[in-house]
């Protein structure tokens, strides 16, 4: 069976694997291989990922702590059955220590590092960050669920 060939822009030939995917060389031995999909010609794609900070929580928490590796956006919801409840927007950089990060609410552009709503949804830049997380610092009545879909 012929193996498909590609041309870079050098004018190099290069051979696909039999299954299409590209490997490429990068210094000192290091490697990576490009499978269908992960590039789209004359389509950009990027990166999503899910997370849950807080699943039904009805005590106050610190919650799950979401790794920013290259996500660069941030965008969460927040909601539940409690009658009250503050939540704090907090990122930690290279130190580790978690600090207050400012977050845009996207029904009116607020902006705040907390808020005491139910049904929101808030967006974060969060480049530059190692860790993120939203803590519950109060919340009673109910449970509170904070989810969120991070990109790259």
């Amino acid at each position: 069976m012929a193996r498909s060939q590609i041309v870079d822009s050098n004018g190099k030939t290069l051979d696909l694997n039999p299954n299409g995917s590209l490997p490429v060389q990068l210094a000192e031995g290091q490697s990576i291989t490009l499978q269908a999909g992960d590039i789209t010609v004359g389509d950009l794609q990027s990166k999503t990922e899910d997370f849950t900070f807080q699943d039904i929580a009805t005590t106050t928490a610190s919650g799950a702590e979401f790794d920013v590796r290259a996500f660069k956006d941030l965008t969460i919801e927040i909601y539940g059955t409690s009658t009250s409840r503050t939540v704090v927007f907090e990122a930690a950089g290279s130190s580790g220590a978690y600090k207050p990060i400012q977050g845009v609410k996207n029904d009116d552009f607020a902006m705040g590092t907390q808020t005491s709503g139910n049904n929101e949804s808030w967006s974060f830049t969060i480049t530059g960050q190692k860790k993120f997380r939203v803590r519950i610092s109060a919340v009673s009545g109910g449970n509170v669920t904070v989810k969120g879909t991070a990109v790259a």
